[in-house]
């Protein structure tokens, strides 16, 4: 793996995976999910879903620099660019940001419904 090494422990150290779990851990208490008459709404702690967008975009901007711009001759595969640690570092936090939130808000919906449910009859 391009992401973790080994110390003199018998784990690898893995930083950029420990860094998007503790990322998707900071920004899931910091959701603002409301009930309203019109839905069910949740916003994301703004800061984390900014930087997030920053960096996926700035990844796929090297990415469009380094194929047209750089070496255009040079011949160039998925497997290249999903295998590049850089990658990995703008689409990890994404992917446990996603997967830490939608359990999350699926209990959430489901606590949300049933009350309603339970109002109404």
């Amino acid at each position: 793996m391009y992401f973790c090494w080994r110390a003199r422990s018998r784990w690898p150290i893995c930083p950029i995976p420990a860094f998007a779990s503790t990322l998707a851990a900071f920004a899931l208490g910091r959701i603002r999910s409301e009930a309203t008459p019109t839905g069910l709404y949740y916003t994301p702690h703004e800061p984390v879903a900014l930087t997030l967008a920053a960096l996926f975009a700035a990844r796929l901007t090297y990415r469009l620099v380094e194929v047209y711009a750089i070496d255009t001759a040079a011949p160039r595969s998925f497997g290249e660019f999903a295998h590049s640690p850089l990658a990995l570092g703008a689409f990890a936090p994404d992917g446990r940001l996603v997967l830490r939130y939608m359990p999350g808000l699926v209990r959430w919906r489901r606590r949300m419904l049933r009350a309603k449910r339970a109002r109404s009859s």
